[in-house]
This record gives structure tokens, C-alpha cells and sequence, in this order.
């Protein structure tokens, strides 16, 4: 497992699985609104999936990636 311990690294954590691709997790705080989340979307090309924690929950981009 990978886990970024400094701000300047491309992302904060690897996700893998046996057989499957290697995605770079970008991990952002988020906050819930009426119908929509908000974060900040940072550089698309130094990550794979934005984690986006709120206090409610963990919200994924781009959604079909998770399984």
C-alpha cells in the first residue's frame, strides 16, 4: 500500500486489486450541498479518482471506476 506523506507527491494513495489496474487516488474535502458536492478539482492528469470526503459520506470520481 501507498500512502503520500508529503503535498507534493501526484497523488495521496494507490488502490489496487489482484488482476486489476493500478489507480492514483487523489483524496479531497468536500462538502454537501442541496444537490450537488463540492471540492476542489485540482490537476485531472496527476490522478485517476477523486476520493471526495464529506461529513456524510465518500463520494468517488468518476463513479464506475469503484466496484
Amino acid at each position: 500500500m501507498f500512502r503520500s506523506v508529503s503535498q507534493h507527491a501526484e497523488c495521496d494513495l494507490l488502490a489496487f486489486k489482484e488482476g486489476g489496474p493500478i489507480l492514483r487516488v487523489e483524496v479531497k474535502t468536500g462538502y454537501d450541498g442541496a444537490t450537488k458536492i463540492y471540492a476542489p478539482t485540482g490537476d485531472r492528469s496527476r490522478y485517476d479518482v477523486r476520493a471526495i470526503v464529506t461529513l456524510s459520506a465518500v463520494y468517488y470520481d468518476p463513479e464506475e471506476v469503484i466496484e
